[in-house]
């Protein structure tokens, strides 16, 4: 298959598989399986959990310290 200048052409109908080209520079792409699409899609979530935690932390050390100044 010839690669189009600027265009999509898919390589592997079985696969999926797609290349993508610009100024004929060619990349070939693979469609991401099922748990790829999962993982990226959870990414985000895990990302605001982090978040959450940290901050969590932050409010236990800050509460602790004004026990602390309250005792003192």
């Amino acid at each position: 298959m010839e690669c189009h200048k600027n265009g999509i052409l898919v390589k592997n109908a079985k696969t999926e598989d797609f290349e993508i080209c610009i100024e004929d520079e060619c990349q070939l792409y693979s469609k991401p399986s099922p748990q790829e699409l999962l993982i990226r899609s959870l990414q985000p979530l895990l990302r605001v959990s982090r978040k959450a935690t940290a901050n969590r932390q932050r409010l236990r050390r800050l509460t602790e310290a004004l026990a602390i100044l309250a005792i003192l």
